[in-house]
Parts: structure tokens; sequence; C-alpha cells
């Protein structure tokens, strides 16, 4: 997804060296994964995905910069 996006990712493995590196593959494994309606009651409308959120934005750039050109 990162490609995608034009972003640059660094895959980190599960052993990396650091206090918190058991962390990793508790993450990986959705160990603190938990949905709750907390965001979308506080921004009083539902929640979007990252993605969905950042290619809206570049839509409306690029929307933007057209209609600025002509």
């Amino acid at each position: 997804m990162a490609e995608a996006l034009g972003v640059s990712y660094r895959e980190v493995p599960d052993t990396a060296p650091g206090p918190m590196s058991w962390l990793n593959a508790q993450v990986r494994a959705g160990a603190l994964e938990r949905q709750t309606p907390d965001l979308e009651q506080v921004l009083g409308r539902p929640a979007e995905t990252m993605v969905s959120r950042v290619l809206a934005h570049i839509s409306a750039a690029s929307t933007a910069t057209t209609s600025m050109a002509g």
C-alpha cells in the first residue's frame, strides 16, 4: 500500500534490536487491535481509512491545481 501512495516503507523484523522489539510480533498478530466507536463520536461522522483520506486530498489538490491553470 505504501508504494501505491509513493511513501517510502521499510520492513522492521520482529527480532529488530531495541527495548520494544518484543512488541513488533504482537502488533503484527493483532494483539493490540481494538475497534471502538470513539473516533466517530468525536468526529460526528463515520471514520475513514487512511488510504481513502489521502486519495481524497490528492484528488482535491489535483482539481484545485487544474482549475487554477485554466
